[in-house]
């Protein structure tokens, strides 16, 4: 089964010392999580933020569009992969799996999976549907359907984390303040320039659909855009449980978009991430950011 989720490969017990940082992106405090009692905004960056924060931040959403491109916010989209997929050993095929991932706001989703069949979440419900036995059952409740709702729910994680680092203009946030890079994460993490923020627009395994989270991007000094994103609870000493390092981006549709990924999962029981990652997926040129999908795309037949 899949599993959606993403840390730093490299674990060191003694990081060397991070670079000074440029100017302007000394780490600060982060805030305290405060109850909102207001809507957030999309794209509306916190009244709270510095003026540091706030000038990184539009490098990366900046850095997210092509030359001369207008932003338009994301709604859909329609990505074709190839994925290598590693066991709870650690063992993967030599061959790539082909998986077809479709988004529609409000976060309907037609995923197809390594196994051949599709997981369906739309208007009417969950569905499994089975195009070599021409099946399409309902994913009932309980322990019988534990399973596929599990990989179901990891789909919609990964797709709304994908979507989040492709339009960060659009995202909604509470708090946006310079971060530090994590310890945990060693050498790979100290070159780069951090931001935190908290945000309701990114997922993670066991969070509720509509909750506040941490996120820490790792951005390259020169071209602005995360190599590095962790994704934790806001809860105070919280360690994060969700960490996607971005390998390459390549310009698709007037966007920098993700291409290369690698995704790793908190390994509760041996208290760090996993040195191998259970999921790489690598973008096709035929993906779609722009998708106009016909009714019966997230609907059973």
């Amino acid at each position: 089964m899949i599993t959606l989720l993403l840390a730093s490969a490299l674990l060191f017990q003694n990081p060397p010392p991070a670079p000074p940082p440029l100017p302007g992106s000394q780490p600060e405090a982060g805030p305290a999580s405060l109850p909102q009692t207001l809507p957030l905004v999309p794209g509306a960056i916190p009244a709270g933020a510095s003026a540091e924060a706030r000038a990184l931040w539009k490098q990366f959403c900046d850095a997210t569009l092509a030359p001369q491109a207008t932003r338009v916010p994301l709604t859909a989209f329609d990505l074709l992969l190839d994925a290598q997929i590693r066991n709870a050993s650690h063992q993967s095929n030599e061959t790539l799996t082909p998986l077809r991932y479709r988004f529609q706001q409000p976060e309907w989703v037609r995923a197809m999976t390594e196994h051949g069949y599709e997981l369906l979440h739309g208007p009417k419900g969950d569905f499994l549907i089975d195009p070599k036995r021409g099946e399409q059952l309902s994913l009932p409740v309980g322990r019988e359907g534990d399973e596929d709702r599990k990989q179901l729910a990891e789909i919609r994680d990964l797709a709304r984390n994908f979507l989040a680092l492709t339009d960060p203009a659009a995202l909604r946030m509470a708090q946006l303040w310079l971060g530090s890079a994590d310890p945990v994460l060693g050498a790979e993490a100290a070159p780069l320039a951090w931001l935190e923020m908290e945000t309701p627009d990114f997922h993670m395994p066991g969070s509720a659909p509509v909750g506040m989270l941490r996120v820490q991007l790792g951005l390259r000094r020169d071209k602005s855009l995360p190599v590095l994103c962790l994704v934790g609870s806001v809860a105070p000493g919280a360690r994060p449980q969700t960490l996607i390092r971005i390998k390459d981006y390549r310009e698709k549709q007037g966007l920098a978009v993700p291409h290369d990924l690698s995704v790793f999962p908190f390994d509760l029981a041996a208290g760090k991430f996993p040195e191998q990652p259970p999921l790489e997926i690598w973008r096709k040129k035929a993906s779609d950011l722009r998708p106009i999908f016909a009714p019966e795309t997230f609907l059973p037949k």
